[in-house]
């Protein structure tokens, strides 16, 4: 096999096919290279990093070039003779520019460069500047797996010493330094690129901290705001990495700092007037995405962080609080689409904070405003409205419309499909549960009974449907959520109104009976094994001979 590769490789024509054979072969996982073919076969890779090969099959190229890196590390002579013969020439390729016509080619490129900076941190320095200009190139990109491969390149650069530190404490400022940098290239497209108000800037930014990564600008608003805002979300996606990815050192996370630029972001909606500039305007229609971007960012520092945000509680609340409530300008400007992925993320923040601090999450000071926001989502709401039927006169004179009973609907039945209405039903009642089960201990008793017969409500209401609908999974999915919240609600320690019991076991009798979802019928059961001590205690003394 490997004479056939070898021969396949060695003519220029049939090259780019003996590429896709070597990637077959160098991708099992029990091989092990021998010197003179991995010498070989690096060798006529290398050779092919010109332009009119890089043309035709540069990403086979870069893809074999990665794998023979990893290849290699089995052996240490082989490791090491590579990174003194042909570590510098993998600096020279990046700076083909053929390499960026094809996003494959860039893909196979970023890869060769994880691995580099991965196995020989130490021997790449003086290569550090090429990569640092080629990744600078992909700042604009929008092709989401070459920013996400970028930025887990940018990071592994920042374990790579300069030419002008040479000791310990400069390292100790390296993830500083990148931290900074990242929020204040954030700091400086929220101020001069959203219409916020003074008192939502963040004065600890200094626009003159920035390192030259400045981008060409097109003359076009609208391009020129698409352009600002893919340097946005990737600059946004470049710390959520560095947050999430171990790094060298300690990690320093500057909390209130990221807080503040989320909720400045955040505080932005499209119906502010405040700066009708052309360029304000035109990135008025990316917000609902960067609004998106900014709450991933806070479910990464939720994440990574854990108890260690207690302390900025007031400022979480805040932030989650608001967003909830400006999701509403969006339903009002018929962006249903939009309302749906902003209002999903809000609340997965907010079923995560609670998971993650449980009863310290202090959500109990916004707990009520929250459960009303949830159920507004998921209850039907009645309206006054009457639909007026026109029919032909039939033998009665000038009788001409018939008025029907007054109808019930949610408001986002109007706007929303099946599928988009039961994805956001489904994450409301999961987040509902996660906050009774935080702060529902908290709650007024009389409130609790609301919520009590609003889920008494749903439950009913989806018994009542027909199980013929679109979209099945996701129906199951909402009522294993329900059921799980109104079992914690029927459970709590300050449940104050004795519940018709009877209801609620016929109901899940039914469900474990019935229903077509075998994860459904399974959970119903457990459900009820779990409810039953509960609203029949008496039969816990009940022994049977």
């Amino acid at each position: 096999m490997e004479q056939i590769l070898t021969s396949t490789l060695r003519k220029r024509k049939t090259r780019g096919f003996g590429f896709r054979l070597l990637i077959c072969y160098l991708k099992k996982s029990d091989l092990q290279l021998a010197e003179k073919n991995a010498n070989l076969w690096l060798t006529i890779t290398f050779q092919s990093c010109n332009i009119t090969e890089i043309r035709l099959y540069g990403d086979l190229i870069f893809s074999s070039m990665a794998l023979l890196i990893q290849k290699v590390q089995h052996d240490g002579a082989l490791s090491k003779a590579f990174a003194t013969t042909y570590l510098a020439k993998v600096f020279e390729t990046l700076s083909i520019n053929e390499i960026y016509e094809n996003e494959r080619c860039i893909l196979a490129a970023l890869k060769t460069i994880k691995r580099c900076l991965k196995y020989y941190p130490r021997a790449i320095k003086s290569g550090k500047v090429q990569i640092e200009k080629f990744l600078v190139n992909l700042l604009g990109s929008s092709n989401s797996d070459v920013v996400y491969q970028t930025g887990e390149c940018w990071l592994l650069l920042q374990n790579i010493r300069g030419a002008f530190n040479n000791g310990n404490i400069n390292d100790k400022c390296l993830w500083r330094e990148y931290q900074l940098k990242l929020l204040n290239h954030l700091d400086f497209i929220i101020q001069n690129n959203f219409s916020i108000s003074e008192d939502t800037i963040d004065s600890s930014a200094n626009s003159n901290t920035l390192d030259p990564l400045a981008i060409k600008l097109a003359t076009d608003p609208l391009e020129r705001a698409a352009q600002i805002f893919r340097r946005f979300k990737n600059i946004v996606v470049f710390l959520k990495i560095a947050l999430s990815k171990p790094f060298i050192n300690k990690k320093l996370i500057y909390t209130q700092r990221i807080l503040r630029i989320i909720q400045s972001g955040l505080a932005v909606h499209t119906g502010r007037k405040t700066n009708t500039q052309l360029d304000h305007v035109c990135f008025l229609r990316y917000l609902p995405e960067v609004k998106i971007q900014l709450l991933e960012l806070l479910e990464i520092l939720i994440d990574v962080c854990y108890t260690h945000l207690r302390m900025d509680f007031r400022l979480i609340l805040n932030i989650l609080l608001d967003s909830l409530e400006n999701t509403k300008t969006l339903l009002d400007e018929g962006n249903a689409t939009h309302f749906v992925n902003v209002r999903l993320i809000v609340y997965r923040v907010i079923t995560l904070w609670c998971a993650t601090l449980q009863e310290g999450s202090h959500c109990d000071i916004i707990s009520e405003t929250l459960i009303k926001e949830i159920l507004s989502d998921i209850l039907p709401q009645r309206t006054n409205m009457s639909i007026s039927v026109i029919k032909k006169p039939i033998n009665r004179g000038n009788q001409i419309s018939k008025c029907p009973p007054k109808k019930s609907f949610s408001v986002l039945e109007l706007s929303l499909g099946n599928e988009d209405k039961e994805l956001l039903h489904k994450e409301a009642y999961h987040c509902l549960h996660k906050l009774l089960s935080s702060s529902g201990h908290l709650l007024r008793v009389s409130f609790l009974k609301d919520v009590h017969n609003s889920l008494l409500e749903i439950c009913s209401r989806m018994h009542s449907e027909p199980m013929n609908k679109q979209h099945l999974p996701a129906v199951w999915n909402c009522r294993l959520e329900v059921y799980n919240a109104f079992v914690f609600l029927l459970k709590s320690r300050n449940n104050g109104c004795p519940p018709p019991s009877e209801i609620f076991i016929n109901l899940f009798n039914e469900s474990s009976l019935l229903d077509k979802s075998i994860e459904l019928r399974i959970n119903s059961k457990i459900l009820i094994e779990a409810l039953e001590p509960s609203l029949h205690p008496l039969k816990t003394d009940i022994n049977f001979k």
